[in-house]
């Protein structure tokens, strides 16, 4: 009956198998919307199409509003650890990076190496590479950079930011805002010539 208590908490076979379904679900869902492929998010900062933005905020406004749900319901529960505001942006300021350079992001990567294209077997092979590189600037970080002071804690910040109303339902709302934006931009292919 532990299962009751944490039924996404899988193991052994039954979590293997279930990676595997929802890797390929998620796989299958990145190369048929087309936003696995290096051009979509190339095209996508130079605002010729929006594909990926629509993808990225239909997926947000539909999983926040699933997660708040099956929360509420008892079917995950929010296990945060300690959190730390400057690993966090230097973190996302080398993913950005990354995606500069590379064009692809490491769900995206991975979704183009098994729809057998090439040229993003170098970035994945970057991503492998980061793995053993972070084992090795480890205690440099736990002396600096996880030491730093944040400007703000966001756990204090976002409740009175939304007081009165439902955190998950504003961000659900903003996404599915940020959606309709990006559906009526014009695309590559509505240009007149």
């Amino acid at each position: 009956m532990d299962y009751l208590h944490e039924p996404l908490a899988l193991s052994g076979t039954q979590g293997l198998i279930a990676a595997v379904l929802l890797g390929a679900a998620a796989g299958f869902i990145l190369v048929k919307s087309q936003i696995a492929f290096r051009k979509t998010i190339l095209d996508q900062f130079q605002m010729k199409d929006c594909t990926f933005f629509k993808m990225i905020f239909a997926s947000l406004a539909v999983g926040i509003i699933l997660f708040h749900f099956a929360e509420k319901t008892g079917m995950v529960r929010v296990n945060s650890g300690e959190t730390f505001f400057w690993a966090a942006e230097i973190g996302g300021l080398l993913c950005a990076l990354g995606v500069a350079l590379c064009g692809l992001f490491p769900s995206t990567a991975i979704a183009s190496v098994g729809s057998g294209r090439i040229y993003a077997i170098w970035v994945f092979a970057g991503m492998l590479a980061a793995i053993p590189a972070i084992h090795f600037v480890k205690d440099f970080l736990v002396k600096t950079v996880y030491n730093w002071p944040a400007p703000f804690t966001y756990q204090e910040f976002l409740p009175d930011l939304f007081s009165n109303s439902n955190f998950y339902l504003w961000a659900a709302g903003i996404a599915a805002i940020l959606y309709l934006f990006f559906e009526f931009m014009p695309t590559s292919g509505d240009e007149k010539e």
